[in-house]
């Protein structure tokens, strides 16, 4: 990354525990303008013993912007084209003008330039406001790591990072989930810093 390259705000998420066996352990962390996000060490495992889970580090598939300003109390967003139509129930993020990073669901079918939302907005979104499409866990475009034997907690660490968003200013989402359907999952922790490249 060259010598100009350096970690700043550096950052921690995790203790999270799955609420259920199909739902994962999710955390969120927003994004920085003009920063990518990095991150520096992991841990998770699952709380039964029972399975290994995998963790889904998810960056930005795709971005767009507000095409229309929106007004807070909105359920739908008029955007500048995406590459695609985000798909219903993928995570979808709005950065709206009070520079909170809105995490909501696409909440039915959408265009590439009008987005029905899980949740009204919290505040406005100006034209020209980023919003950031994470998508579902998968291995489509996402970094996993597999975990190690049930119950045992899988970890890394690694400066200035072990992965990188895609895009500088978006958000990344840990989501821990475990194949067997009987098993919680847990991120114990995820340390995080943004990077200037």
């Amino acid at each position: 990354m060259g010598l100009n390259a350096y970690l700043e705000a550096v950052g921690s998420i995790g203790y999270t525990v799955a609420s259920t066996t199909t739902a994962g352990a999710v955390a969120t962390i927003d994004g920085k303008p003009g920063k990518r996000i990095a991150i520096t060490a992991y841990g998770f495992k699952d709380t039964g013993n029972v399975a290994v889970p995998d963790a889904y580090f998810m960056t930005a598939l795709d971005k767009s912007t507000i095409g229309t300003a929106a007004a807070s109390n909105v359920t739908t967003i008029t955007t500048v084209a995406f590459s695609a139509a985000p798909a219903t129930s993928g995570n979808i993020v709005v950065v709206l003008d009070n520079g909170t990073y809105q995490w909501l669901t696409v909440a039915s079918t959408a265009e590439t330039t009008s987005v029905p939302i899980s949740s009204a907005l919290t505040d406005t979104a100006a034209a020209g406001n980023p919003v950031y499409f994470l998508n579902v866990y998968s291995t489509a475009g996402h970094y996993r790591v597999k975990g190690a034997a049930a119950g045992a907690q899988k970890s890394d660490a690694l400066e200035p990072g072990i992965f990188y968003g895609k895009y500088k200013g978006a958000p990344m989402m840990v989501h821990v989930i475990a194949a067997a359907s009987t098993a919680l999952c847990q991120l114990d922790y995820a340390s995080y810093g943004y990077i200037n490249v």
